[in-house]
């Protein structure tokens, strides 16, 4: 009788721990088995671009198509760096009085994007209904984004238009 009583308080320890065990093991196995898709970061589409970024694009290329310098002006952040397309070209900063002039030079020229058939940057922008992460050339690198010769940083919770690449005369 000692030998079944000292067995059956074995027992009781062992049978707790399977018992708590269990459910323990089962919701891992679970977890493994049915993992959802991990969810993109708040502000960040599925493609990679924060929201933010993805509404002012459309916002600027809505003006840049249609000239409307006064909205695209409230997207950019003065004195705009108008940089050269060579390394040792330098960088000038320019106010609203020189903006219009030189977004149409840059949009006017060549985006260099299409050795084939060359391409302006205002057909590159036309094109480009929505940016798009690509691993090959990334759009947004940390708190900046690059469309051709446009260069947007964010300020604050804000996108704007920070860089415009000129092609040197």
């Amino acid at each position: 009788m000692a030998a079944v009583t000292r067995s059956s308080s074995m027992r009781a320890p062992l049978l707790a721990a399977l018992l708590l065990a269990c459910p323990l093991l089962a919701s891992g196995c679970a977890a493994q088995t049915a993992a959802p898709a991990p969810r993109a970061a708040a502000g960040t589409s599925t493609s990679g671009i924060p929201a933010a970024l993805q509404t002012q694009w459309q916002a600027f290329r809505t003006a840049a198509l249609a000239g409307d310098n006064a909205a695209l002006a409230g997207m950019t952040r003065f004195p705009l760096e108008v940089a050269g397309t060579l390394d040792d070209s330098g960088v000038q900063r320019i106010g609203q009085d020189r903006f219009a002039a030189t977004l149409a030079k840059v949009l006017n020229q060549d985006s260099g994007l299409s050795p084939r058939q060359p391409q302006t940057n205002r057909d590159l922008v036309q094109q480009t209904q929505s940016l798009s992460q690509d691993p090959r050339k990334p759009t947004v690198a940390g708190d900046q984004a690059r469309v051709g010769a446009l260069v947007f940083s964010r300020i604050g919770s804000q996108w704007k238009l920070t860089r415009v690449y000129l092609e040197d005369e």
